[in-house]
């Protein structure tokens, strides 16, 4: 079964996972430190307290393995992007 839930710090790890290998061939094309995973994690949570909130972020779960991340973004009052990225093996 596949699930949605916020992102946690300990998820740091699962999340250079995703942002590896043939995942990232659409995004900036190179792998994400182990820092930089953190640094996401962080502005994730940050902007979920935000008000008015422009951004949602969620792990995608398979069972309990963290296998993917999606994100909504309001761009402007009528319009929002949708973006998602799975890991390569999912």
């Amino acid at each position: 079964m596949v699930t949605l839930r916020a992102l946690a710090l300990d998820d740091a790890t699962a999340l250079t996972r995703i942002y590896s290998g043939a995942s990232i061939q659409h995004t900036t094309g190179k792998p994400l430190t182990l820092d930089q995973a953190h640094d996401k994690i962080r502005t994730a949570l940050a902007r979920a307290v935000e008000t008015p909130r422009a951004q949602w972020n969620w792990g995608i779960l398979h069972e309990r393995d963290l296998i993917g991340l999606i994100s909504l973004r309001r761009r402007t009052p009528a319009m929002g992007t949708i973006s998602y990225i799975l890991r390569d093996d999912s």
